[in-house]
């Protein structure tokens, strides 16, 4: 196969050495993340949406910022290994970068309180997503 048509793999360096430009990581800055304990109880006490669907629970509060921020919470109960966790992690994430225009506004505080497969992670947080995207609209119309 001559080199013009050889596949990239897809490590972020080349096996020969040369670097490759990395992936863009921007898509979840640290400005759109809760990274402080204040900023987490902040949400958790003055929460105006609390909602839960089995294990997960999400609680969200206005903010008066022009986008979202995420934090997030996952117990060791039920979820032993880290690799687990760590995978939730990134499922939460990717459901909250693809819908984080719709959730504007809000810092979001999901919390994982059990064993959960990956299905119902998606279906779970989905319908607490649209609850929150529901609370925005009805705030937009005021």
């Amino acid at each position: 196969m001559p080199v013009e048509q050889r596949v990239e793999n897809a490590w972020p360096f080349s096996p020969s050495g040369a670097s490759r430009a990395l992936p863009d990581l921007t898509l979840f800055p640290k400005s759109h993340r809760l990274l402080k304990s204040a900023d987490f109880t902040a949400v958790l006490k003055g929460a105006e949406l609390n909602k839960a669907s089995g294990p997960l629970r999400l609680r969200a509060r206005k903010n008066r910022m022009p986008f979202a921020r995420l934090g997030l919470v996952v117990t060791k109960k039920g979820n032993r290994t880290a690799v687990r966790r760590n995978r939730i992690k990134r499922m939460i994430r990717a459901r909250f970068q693809d819908r984080q225009v719709e959730l504007a506004g809000f810092d979001i505080v999901v919390q994982v309180f059990g064993a959960l497969e990956d299905e119902q992670i998606n279906k779970g947080l989905n319908k607490l997503l649209d609850a929150v995207a529901e609370k925005s609209d009805q705030l937009g119309e005021r």
